[in-house]
Formats: structure tokens, C-alpha cells, sequence
């Protein structure tokens, strides 16, 4: 049997966004990757409304964020049995951070504060994983046209690049994602941005492995927008827009998490309100997404998904029910399958570690 540790970050307190929260802190499971089967979740650190979680690429250390108004960013050490241990904590200047990433080389921890203060934020991570103050931020500026949420500037991700040069921050209130340079000399500097279609509130982004596109969620459309990274420079360019079309589905919308498959062919995103996972054939040659399949994730808001590494699997957290869908994904087809559903409280983001 191989067994895949990660964790669970939850709401600990009831939010607008978020009036359910059974959650304690940052939670320690086990995965069965031959069957997809979860321990039971085992409450590895007691903090306040650890919403999105990262790990550390090479050592045993995990950072959560606290959905605060005074926002925290938290580095704790990952103990053999799954427990954590408290290393450190920085303010991330702002109110409500949304997400935490890590380079690929582990040099840096970066933020982003969806309500007010600094936008993005990278504190450099010392030899044991805590982390050193910040080193250098910024801050947005504009509005879209959705006067509810979009009244100011909503930085709702920050993620690395692949190869570890550059980062990118997708605002929602300003239909932007704006690309920042990750070299220790012009850390956090600006190197472009690209403009989404005014009101799509743009979310999350992840990259295919190469770096050469990236998919960003458009959670006021909804849709995927497709957009071609250059290396070098790091500039993006929006190549399309795919809706998310759900012809037997009248409610409200809207999308979260972007997974790309290990080799790159296939998109996952995951849907709150109509609470499924939709799968894509990704063609680098058309540039183009191909919907494949809805899957169900049995539950209730799925917030946080995540791929295990080997793309063998696809973790569903379902936030507003309380418990994770594990399917299986088939490497060929991309298709899902669901193993099992399983209680775990109010999750919100996973990392493995």
C-alpha cells in the first residue's frame, strides 16, 4: 500500500463568503493512493482560518495564511507523525490574504491580500523554512465594472511560474493578471500584465509543466481564460476564453480552483454551485480547451481541489458539506472517477508534505 500524506486548511470562524466553518485549524490526513481511500482528519495545528495552504518544494515545512483582518502568514515544520510545529509568523499588511505559493526553488513565500493593505508580498525563507520579513511588495490599483465585487482591487492568487523566474498575480477586481519578476535583484518589479474581459474576476492560475500557457479561472462569468507565457520576458497574452456552460444548470456559478495535468493535456476546474469538477483536453497546437466531462463531486462548494503529484488522483474539497471526493483520473482519458467520499471539517485547500 502507498500512502500519500498532506493537509487540509479549514474556516475555523463563519465568514459572508463562507457561513459555515467546523474547522479548527490545519488538518493532517493520509491518502491510500492504490485506493483512494482518507484516514480520518487529525487536527495537526490549532490557528485561525488557515484558508490556503503551500509546502516548501524540498523541505519538511508547510506556511498557511490567516484569513484575517489583521492578516498572518504562519511557517510551521512538518513532524514525522503529521503533527506541526509553530516556526514563525509575519503580517502580511493587510486584511484577508487569499493565497500563499512558493517558487520552485524555495527562496521565497509570496502573498497576496484580497481585501485591503499590500497587494502582493515575498518574504525570503531562511535555511530551517521560517520565514525572514518582507523583502518587497506592491500594490494594485483600478475597479471593474461589477460595483458588488469589483468596487477596488481584489488580488485573489499569486503563483510561480514553473521554471521559478516569474509570478503572477490574478486580481479580481481589476480583470488583470499582472506578472511580477522573481530574480533577487528585481524582486517583485513589474514585468507586464495582461487584461481579462471587464467583469470576469479573474481567481486562480496554474501553468502547464513547460510554463508556456497558463489557465486562469474567471469566477464572475464564469470561464477558463488561456493565455501564452513568454519565457524570457515573462509577458503574457490571452490567447481564448472558454465558458463554462452548463445548459441544465439555473443557479449561480462559479468557478475556483485550476489544476493542468502532469503532462499537460488535460484541465481541471472546479465549480461551486453547480458542485462538479469539469475536465478539458487541452491542444497546445489550437491553443483551445475541449470539455470532456462534469463530474459530480457529491458535496457542496468545492473550493480547493488538488492533483496528487503523479496525476493519479483529484481531491475535491467540498467546503460547504464538510468532507473531500477523491476520484480517480485516468491518464489517457483525463476522465474522473469517484473512489469515495470522505468527512473532513469545512476544507477550504490542500498541500501535500
Amino acid at each position: 500500500m502507498t500512502t500519500l500524506r498532506f493537509f487540509a486548511g479549514s474556516y475555523t470562524s463563519p465568514l459572508p463568503h463562507a457561513p459555515k466553518a467546523e474547522g479548527k485549524g490545519i488538518y493532517s490526513l493520509n491518502l491510500d493512493l492504490d485506493r483512494g481511500l482518507l484516514t480520518a482528519p487529525h487536527l495537526a495545528a490549532e490557528v485561525a482560518q488557515p484558508s490556503f495552504l503551500a509546502s516548501h518544494p524540498h523541505l519538511p515545512v508547510l506556511y498557511a495564511i490567516s484569513e484575517l483582518d489583521e492578516g498572518q502568514v504562519s511557517a510551521y515544520g512538518i513532524e514525522p507523525d503529521g503533527s506541526l510545529q509553530l516556526l514563525n509568523q509575519q503580517s502580511t499588511q493587510g486584511a484577508s490574504p487569499a493565497h500563499v505559493s512558493v517558487d520552485a526553488a524555495g527562496r521565497y513565500v509570496l502573498c497576496t491580500n484580497y481585501v485591503s493593505g499590500l497587494s502582493v508580498l515575498a518574504f525570503p525563507v531562511s535555511g530551517d523554512g521560517s520565514l525572514e520579513p518582507c523583502a518587497a511588495s506592491d500594490t494594485h490599483h483600478g475597479h471593474g465594472p461589477n460595483a458588488q465585487r469589483q468596487e477596488g482591487p481584489h488580488p485573489h492568487s499569486v503563483t510561480p511560474s514553473p521554471d521559478g523566474r516569474h509570478a503572477y498575480v490574478a486580481d479580481l477586481g481589476t480583470d488583470e493578471v499582472v506578472g511580477y519578476d522573481l530574480d533577487p535583484d528585481r524582486l517583485l518589479k513589474r514585468i507586464g500584465r495582461a487584461n481579462l474581459p471587464p467583469g470576469s474576476g479573474p481567481r486562480h492560475t496554474a501553468f502547464d509543466p513547460a510554463g508556456l500557457f497558463a489557465f486562469v479561472t474567471l469566477e464572475l462569468l464564469p470561464g477558463v481564460a488561456i493565455l501564452r507565457r513568454e519565457p524570457e520576458s515573462g509577458e503574457l497574452a490571452l490567447m481564448d476564453i472558454c465558458l463554462v456552460q452548463l445548459p441544465d444548470f439555473s443557479g449561480t456559478n462559479a468557478p475556483a480552483e485550476v489544476m493542468a495535468s502532469p503532462d499537460g493535456h488535460f484541465v481541471y476546474v472546479s465549480n461551486r454551485g453547480h458542485d462538479s469538477v469539469a475536465v478539458f483536453r487541452f491542444d497546445p497546437a489550437s491553443v483551445r480547451l475541449t470539455l470532456l466531462q462534469y463530474a459530480p463531486t457529491l458535496g457542496h462548494t468545492p473550493r480547493g481541489c488538488v492533483l496528487t503529484p503523479d496525476g493519479s488522483l483529484l481531491l475535491a474539497g467540498n467546503q460547504d458539506s464538510s468532507s473531500i471526493t477523491v476520484f480517480r483520473r485516468q491518464h489517457d482519458s483525463g476522465l474522473l472517477q469517484v473512489m469515495g467520499t470522505f468527512d473532513c471539517p469545512t476544507p477550504t485547500s490542500f498541500c501535500f508534505g
